[in-house]
């Protein structure tokens, strides 16, 4: 009888084992991205990146958020401020704006423009964002807010 208990009791602890180490979908990929995103310039691609046709950190950082898209763990929307023509104070306010509301999204970018580009100051700001499906409501919010 003992032995029956003891057989059961590591079968219980090896099915919550199993259990508590399945991974969400996107958990590899948002871990790959979040070493990239924060060692970008000293990160090499392994052998197994070269193997999937991955030759550079920037072609890496492609994969893994195309991968997060695909898996549907981030959705990626551009956010064009039509009030906001793109200037160098904009892009501050804008950018700052969007650090101190969203530390922890996956990823934002803008495309910029010097001050002698013919785009500079006519064009709107266009912000392009990652993020989770469940922050994009916010993401509308903030671009509402900020469009003046």
């Amino acid at each position: 009888m003992k032995k029956v208990a003891w057989i059961l009791g590591l079968v219980l602890i090896l099915v919550i084992a199993t259990l508590v180490s399945i991974n969400r979908p996107g958990d590899y990929h948002l871990r790959e991205f979040g070493t990239i995103k924060t060692n970008f310039n000293s990160y090499r691609p392994s052998f197994s990146d070269r193997l999937k046709g991955i030759r550079d950190n920037r072609a890496k950082w492609d994969y893994h958020l195309g991968k997060l898209e695909v898996l549907g763990v981030v959705q990626h929307r551009s956010f064009v401020f039509t009030n906001v023509p793109y200037t160098r104070e904009s892009s501050k306010r804008i950018w700052g704006a969007a650090y101190s509301n969203f530390p922890m999204a996956v990823m934002f970018t803008a495309k910029h423009y010097a001050t002698n580009d013919a785009g500079y100051g006519v064009r709107p700001y266009i912000l392009e964002v990652w993020d989770f499906p469940s922050n994009m409501q916010h993401w509308d919010w903030f671009c509402l807010t900020n469009n003046h």
